[in-house]
């Protein structure tokens, strides 16, 4: 049953580096959509000196609302990893949530750069 429903997700968006990130995914329903939230770090798999043979992985249950997922990015650190990719259908929305956690700070210029290109903001 899990791979059916994993099969009918679309990826909304990733920020992540080589090794590791985040992934948000999103389900159409006919009540609007529910998210979930997947998390990687592949880290410990690759240190020589670690005893830890296995990458880091799990998944966030489903949130329904928007909100609620991006509570779950705001906990997983979403914006500490660079901008990877985002859904056509949902670039305002991650634009306008990058905008409010981002802005005034002139140390998150570079990043916000990133996540504008990747939401297709206009300069």
């Amino acid at each position: 049953m899990g791979e059916s429903l994993k099969s009918h997700r679309e990826l909304i968006l990733v920020a992540g580096v080589e090794g590791g990130g985040v992934s948000l995914y999103g389900e159409r329903l006919d009540d609007g959509w529910r998210f979930s939230t997947e998390y990687g770090d592949q880290t410990p798999f690759m240190l020589a000196d670690s005893d830890c043979q296995e990458a880091i992985r799990y998944e966030v249950p489903q949130s329904a609302t928007w909100e609620e997922a991006l509570g779950r990015l705001d906990h997983l650190g979403w914006l500490r990893l660079p901008a990877v990719m985002v859904h056509k259908e949902f670039r305002d929305k991650v634009w306008a949530a990058v905008q409010q956690r981002l802005t005034g700070d002139e140390r998150n210029a570079a990043k916000l750069e990133r996540w504008r290109d990747r939401c297709r903001q206009p300069k």
